[in-house]
């Protein structure tokens, strides 16, 4: 994705201090994960791919189930998030 616009339409911003609020807005990320978001979640929430919910593959082996193997994605646009922005 690719946006154009003037340089002085351009509007930077930041926050700092405790107590700050932050809001998270976009489509919910399946299993497949977008790309990067997939590795950071099983290095962040549970090591590798083999561990947490169905940790073990559907053959009773070490590996990780096929639900959990990292998958192809493919960005799906959300109609009804779209009108309300």
């Amino acid at each position: 994705c690719v946006g154009v616009l003037r340089k002085e339409d351009l509007k930077l911003a930041f926050a700092s201090g405790a107590g700050n609020k932050i809001i998270l807005f976009g489509a919910r990320t399946g299993l497949d994960g977008i790309g990067g978001v997939s590795v950071l979640a099983s290095g962040t929430f549970g090591g590798d791919e083999g561990e947490g919910a169905g940790g073990h593959g559907a053959e009773g082996g070490a590996g990780p189930s096929r639900s959990r193997k990292k998958l192809p994605s493919v960005q799906v646009g959300d109609p009804f998030t779209e009108k309300v922005l």
